[in-house]
């Protein structure tokens, strides 16, 4: 998206959003505030202010106060201008404010959110939709309401039930007991789920385009036909991708001006269009949606953790309230709770915030607590060899993360033909090019290509580096492509080849092959027609100078480690790395761990070559040779 639609998207969503707060009480006056007592029983909005704490509660009543609007019968609720005053977002991000709004409205009516839908957001309502949003019901026995179900029903699109029709505790009628508004005449009927971004006061004009768009899906069979559209996943995502940036930025929180998140929007609707497979530019014009279990599938694979940070914002926003009148013009607010803020690491030429971002909502949480990441290898800098990546990477006792940016230079139709062509394609590989053709054949699969795809993958590492002469792993490693598309590729349980490294071999990623012997080294390969195990029998390898290596995804793997990406059914890629990082999760100690282990090591070698060892050494290194035995204070000399 250029600069100028965006900017011209953003301002007509933020002109809206100055008469949504009118637009949007209109679109609820069909409930009346008799019926809305109605919606939950007493015990029921008993049960749901039980779950929260006595300052939750000080600060959300607090929250209210500052926020309601009075009406002239004293009916109170909170409009869409003061919400969104609170959450302090830019013009560029306010969608998702208003997404937001339109949840808590529609989990304001809980436990009859199908019957009701939204609801004007009184007080009750308020701290119902709260708890919900905040996760605070998803394990309770009496009012099990789980998050994300909820969340995405809210900002769904459903067909609209007959109108007129009733729903249990809210008459059709009802709405002659609403307090009165300047123009009766445009108050429109309450949604029987939700409103759309359009019925919010992004534009006015799509209903009709809405109604063709879920009319043309009314034969999925899934999920009831819940449908969200593609713009407002992609308004979500680039919120919570412009969140992570906002927790990196030094500068203090709420940032001022417009704050543009063009990248951010970029790098959403890039995901959705892999998603649903309709490019971004169709988004507004034709209103395409997609399923909810599509989406939920997609979740599932690639972003299992996707809305902790928006759960955190939420949280941050209104159990943690103060008074405008509290702020300091210097002070910091954090815009999630510290414990959410996503790692950062302390170094890095690759791992940018998105890129961070994304990988973040696949994480598991130990691998979230420690909030930098340490650089452990560059290759760049510390040298591409498998000797220098051990030396960096090996005796770390925390989980890694592993990165590359490489440039596919070559192509085939299978792991077959690829490790057929591999020795031709490397020596090859930086030959000259010759001719006009954007591909140089050298068999009828396999073919080097003249312009070079850039990809970003990499892999999730759960335990210490090895080197044994087997496999090693656990089905929390996964192996990730961050471009040119997002995908996540997660263990299967038919094969548990998770990683093989060896200094002879490299390292490979998600082994396909039913035979679970060693891999041959591709120095081995050269030197016979046949292996038991071809080098690129993996998802991703890398040779043992950590300069070349293979992206491979087969349509019928024999044994698969890893399961398939969603975005292409088969590739066969042959790359040079152009720059590769690893970082240490594990936080300083582990640092310091590995650092010990590696002098220890030394020490130890040095010992056994004749080497003496100093007899004054202090510290945790000579404690280390103590518990191993090397030196004995008894008599101040090595055993």
């Amino acid at each position: 998206m250029g600069q100028n639609e965006s900017s011209l998207k953003t301002q007509g969503v933020h002109d809206a959003s100055q008469e949504d707060s009118q637009k949007l009480y209109d679109s609820f006056t069909s409930v009346s505030p008799s019926a809305l007592s109605s919606i939950r029983s007493k015990a029921d909005l008993k049960h749901i202010k039980s779950r929260l704490s006595k300052w939750e509660l000080r600060s959300l009543y607090a929250a209210f106060n500052d926020l309601k609007t009075t009406f002239s019968d004293n009916f109170e609720c909170i409009e869409l201008k003061k919400f969104l005053d609170v959450l302090e977002l830019p013009a560029s991000v306010e969608p998702a404010g208003i997404l937001l709004f339109k949840s808590f409205s529609y989990l304001a009516s809980f436990p009859k959110c199908d019957e009701a839908g939204p609801i004007p957001l009184t007080l009750d309502g308020f701290l119902t939709a709260f708890v919900i949003m905040t996760g605070k019901l998803e394990k309770d026995q009496t009012l099990g309401a789980k998050f994300e179900d909820f969340f995405l029903e809210s900002i769904a699109v459903l067909p609209a039930t007959i109108k007129g029709e009733v729903s249990d505790g809210v008459p059709a009628n009802a709405s002659q007991e609403e307090p009165q508004m300047e123009d009766d005449s445009e108050i429109k009927p309450a949604a029987s789920r939700g409103l759309s971004l359009a019925d919010l006061g992004v534009n006015f004009d799509d209903d009709d385009q809405l109604k063709d768009a879920t009319e043309a899906d009314d034969n999925e069979e899934d999920e009831n036909n819940v449908q969200i559209l593609c713009r407002d996943i992609s308004t979500i995502l680039a919120f919570l991708l412009w969140i992570v940036r906002v927790e990196w930025e030094e500068t203090p929180y709420p940032v001022q001006g417009n704050n543009s998140c063009e990248e951010e929007i970029k790098m959403a609707d890039n995901i959705v269009a892999s998603i649903s497979s309709i490019p971004p530019t169709d988004y507004d014009s034709d209103l395409p949606c997609i399923s909810l279990s599509h989406f939920r599938q997609w979740r599932n694979q690639n972003a299992p953790n996707l809305f902790k940070s928006l759960q955190s914002f939420i949280y941050n926003k209104f159990a943690m309230y103060e008074h405008p009148t509290v702020h300091s013009s210097t002070s910091r607010s954090e815009i999630v709770m510290s414990a959410d803020v996503t790692p950062k690491p302390d170094k890095t030429e690759l791992l940018t915030t998105m890129y961070a971002a994304m990988i973040s909502w696949n994480l598991p949480e130990n691998a979230m607590s420690q909030k930098q990441w340490n650089l452990l290898y560059n290759a760049d800098s510390d040298g591409y060899a498998m000797n220098n990546f051990i030396s960096h990477v090996f005796k770390y006792p925390g989980p890694t993360l592993l990165i590359l940016q490489v440039e596919a230079i070559g192509t085939a139709t299978s792991s077959l033909s690829l490790s057929s062509s591999y020795q031709e394609l490397s020596s090859s590989a930086s030959a000259p090019k010759h001719g006009s053709s954007p591909l140089r054949r050298f068999s009828s699969s396999a073919q080097l290509l003249n312009t070079p795809k850039s990809m970003l993958l990499g892999a999730y590492i759960p335990e210490p580096w090895k080197q044994p002469k087997q496999y090693w792993g656990s089905s929390e490693c996964f192996v990730y492509e961050l471009g040119p598309n997002y995908e996540i590729y997660r263990p299967i349980g038919k094969g548990q080849q998770y990683i093989y490294c060896h200094k002879d071999f490299g390292i490979a990623f998600g082994g396909t092959s039913s035979y679970n012997g060693p891999p041959a080294s591709q120095h081995q390969r050269s030197r016979t027609s046949t292996s038991p195990s071809p080098q690129n029998a993996f998802l991703l390898t890398l040779d043992d100078s950590l300069q070349k290596g293979t992206y491979v995804q087969d349509a019928f793997p024999a044994a698969p480690t890893f399961g398939k990406g969603r975005t292409r059914e088969k590739f066969a890629y042959f790359f040079e790395t152009a720059s590769m990082e690893v970082f240490g999760m594990g936080g300083q100690k582990a640092r310091v761990t590995q650092a010990s282990d590696w002098q220890f090591d030394k020490q130890e070698a040095e010992r056994r070559a004749g080497v003496n060892i100093r007899k004054d050494g202090k510290g945790v290194d000579r404690q280390l040779l103590q518990m191993a035995g090397v030196i004995d204070d008894d008599v101040g000399q090595d055993k």
